[in-house]
């Protein structure tokens, strides 16, 4: 699977690797000091740079374990001219 944006000039060479982002988003989400309270159905996560498309879905493969509860805002689809 080829997460690399068409759209985005040179994604590849920007692109960060992926388990290291993965771990790094599974310990921020631990260090959320209410976030067990409610198992995160209360916490809101924001998303930009295309959104579910690429950072999301790709960057934080864990997502449904991790924040499965939670609101996710997300911001444009695509984002031309990157």
């Amino acid at each position: 699977d080829d997460f690399h944006s068409s759209i985005i000039v040179n994604h590849r060479s920007k692109y960060r690797d992926v388990q290291q982002v993965d771990e790094l988003f599974q310990a921020l989400i631990k260090s959320l000091p209410h976030f067990e309270r409610r198992k995160g159905v209360d916490h809101i996560f924001a998303f930009s740079d295309q959104g579910f498309v690429v950072n999301f879905t790709h960057t934080f493969p864990s997502w449904r374990d991790s924040i499965p509860h939670s609101m996710f805002l997300t911001t444009e689809a695509f984002t031309p001219g990157c």
